[in-house]
């Protein structure tokens, strides 16, 4: 059972990042691993005006939301997310930080949530994306 997490009671140590998908150009390499099962930050999925929302919650400040690519298919869409890891160069935050993920795509259409995760300093085409979270439609 995922732990529910709020705003509220996090909210001095909670960051958070409104991120538009259009906004970003497509990823040069969009390799999928079906074999690979995701072990990343926990995704949570909602709907806010009749569209789809996503907040990733990553376990320390440094972490990065590189971009992300919406693909649009018959009766399909697919999330490509590109997180970072931390610098472990450098000191971070011991708090939560939220990403809040906004990919524009209907309620009433499937959502499946891919994410590749790098470490800092990695090229992101070294790793492949894992199916996160597939999000069924939401009916009225």
């Amino acid at each position: 059972m995922m732990i529910r997490i709020t705003a509220l009671a996090l909210a001095s140590s909670l960051a958070i990042l409104a991120v538009a998908c259009e906004s970003a150009p497509p990823p040069t390499d969009l390799t999928i691993d079906p074999a690979a099962s995701y072990d990343g930050p926990p995704i949570r999925g909602a709907v806010a005006s009749g569209h789809h929302t996503l907040s990733i919650v990553v376990p320390t400040g440094g972490w990065e939301l590189l971009g992300e690519w919406i693909e649009r298919r018959f009766r399909d869409n697919r999330l490509f997310v590109t997180l970072v890891r931390p610098n472990p160069e450098e000191t971070h935050t011991q708090a939560l930080t939220q990403f809040d993920v906004t990919p524009g795509v209907r309620a009433d259409e499937p959502l499946a949530v891919y994410v590749r995760i790098v470490d800092y300093g990695a090229q992101p085409n070294d790793a492949r994306f894992v199916l996160a979270e597939a999000i069924a439609p939401v009916r009225d």
